[in-house]
Parts: structure tokens; C-alpha cells; sequence
């Protein structure tokens, strides 16, 4: 995709709290060196926060919304085919962002 900024964040797994969620946006500041680099523990959980660009037909406006992913870092996941994480291993989660 031209034209489009790519951002990693790392998760690295040391260990049900919640940690503090991530605004997947350029203008957030914690992007400013191009990647972010957080631990979590098994059991807790993060929230992603995605801006989605869409175009409305209705009233010929560009409107803008937030979407949010629910991680939660288990080794053991109940629902079959779901994300599981083992200690000690790096996780990486990529998007990119319209200029």
C-alpha cells in the first residue's frame, strides 16, 4: 500500500490485570520512534483503540470512528482456534495508517 505508514508494537510475555490501551494512531506520541515495545503477564489484558476512515454516501462527508480489539494474553485459551501465548516468546502486532 503506498503512501501508508507501518507501525509494530512488541509484546514481550513475563508471566488478570488490564493494562493501559494503545491508540493505534500516528499522532499518538508513543509512535514517535516508530515502534513500542511492552511486557505483559499471562491473564491480562490490553485494548487496541483503531481509528477506521470511511466514506458516508449519505451526507458526502469523510467520517472517522474508533474500533477496539480486546487482547487477552492466556497460555490456555477456552475458545478453539484462539490466540494463545507462551512466556518468554515475542509477539509482534502490525497495521498501517493512511498519510
Amino acid at each position: 500500500m503506498l503512501g501508508a505508514n507501518f507501525f509494530c508494537v512488541l509484546f514481550a510475555i513475563v508471566g488478570a490485570r488490564r493494562l493501559p490501551g494503545l491508540i493505534w494512531s500516528k499522532h499518538n506520541l508513543d509512535f514517535q520512534n516508530n515502534d513500542i515495545i511492552r511486557s505483559a503477564k499471562i491473564g491480562q489484558h490490553m485494548k487496541f483503540y483503531c481509528p477506521s476512515s470511511y466514506w458516508s454516501e449519505d451526507s458526502d462527508v469523510f467520517d472517522v470512528y474508533m474500533k477496539s480489539v480486546n487482547i487477552v494474553f492466556r497460555e490456555i485459551n477456552p475458545i478453539p482456534g484462539g490466540d494463545i501465548y507462551e512466556i518468554g516468546k515475542s509477539y509482534y502486532f502490525m497495521s498501517s495508517l493512511p498519510e
